[in-house]
């Protein structure tokens, strides 16, 4: 499952607002990744502060889970 945080809920759980790539520092998310297993463990994390769309990498990183 994919997740875009629209309402900064999840993004303000995990801390996302105040990293590098943060938008609008405390107010809005940027190009933050995390990858999660099925029991809630968080897998990989990664940060563009150079606000890349990096589907290849998530796809490598959840195939990782499956495999």
């Amino acid at each position: 499952k994919m997740l875009f945080d629209t309402t900064t809920q999840v993004s303000r759980k995990y801390g996302a607002l105040e990293m590098e790539s943060s938008m609008h520092s405390g107010m809005m998310p940027g190009h933050t990744y995390y990858v999660i297993d099925g029991e809630g463990i968080l897998r990989f994390v990664f940060d563009d502060p150079k606000m890349g769309v990096r589907n290849d990498m998530i796809g490598q990183e959840t195939a990782k889970l499956s495999g």
